[in-house]
């Protein structure tokens, strides 16, 4: 798909619920969507994966600045709830799949971080193995690099797996896209967030 052909809607509190109908009624990967967090910042979330029930969004950049692993949950909570109302409605719960000390876990969450096989394919895979593949949006290492707001720097960013077999250290991907892992208490680390909306 050409980057020209995409499209990316800048929402004020008027027209967000006009835009989120339009996704959801025609999606596309790669579609953007702007808009203001309660707290006054920008976040961009594009289209990275469509089902035959919901249309997922990541954000282009991440918005943590810099957390240990344990403390991502509580940072994602704090996120929902600075989401403007209209985004926050649109929301489904996703069903999310971890492996965490070697067990296999489901649970629903409404925001949450991309898994490494997500992101990642073959030896990179270093987490999570097996439960997802890798999107075709994330094929592309430049959609796998983040900043730390609109304009910074690319910044490292965790993913929701835990490092195969050790309970310590997850998965993140580096500044240039690429896989690794580092010990949950790091604090270098960004966020960004996914969530799904329902198809019209």
């Amino acid at each position: 798909m050409s980057f020209a052909t995409l499209r990316k809607t800048v929402c004020t509190d008027i027209d967000i619920s006009t835009a989120l109908k339009e996704i959801a009624a025609n999606p596309r990967i790669g579609d953007a969507l702007a808009f203001d967090l309660l707290d006054g910042r920008h976040i961009e979330c594009v289209v990275t994966d469509i089902d035959d029930n919901a249309i997922r969004f990541d954000s282009a950049d991440c918005l943590g600045d810099g957390m240990t692993y344990n403390k991502v949950e509580k940072w994602i909570d704090r996120i929902d709830h600075l989401l403007p109302e209209e985004v926050r409605r649109a929301i489904v719960d996703t069903e999310r799949k971890h492996i965490i000390d070697g067990k296999k876990i489901s649970r629903l969450e409404r925001l949450f971080l991309p898994a490494a096989p997500e992101l990642f394919s073959g030896d990179d895979v270093l987490g999570d193995e097996g439960l997802y593949k890798q999107l075709e949006w994330y094929k592309d290492r430049r959609h796998r690099m983040k900043m730390d707001e609109p304009g910074g720097g690319s910044v490292a960013y965790w993913t929701s797996s835990q490092r195969s077999g050790n309970s310590s250290l997850f998965c993140f991907v580096y500044y240039y896209g690429y896989a690794s892992y580092a010990n949950a208490s790091n604090t270098w680390l960004s966020a960004p967030v996914c969530f799904r909306i329902r198809k019209s």
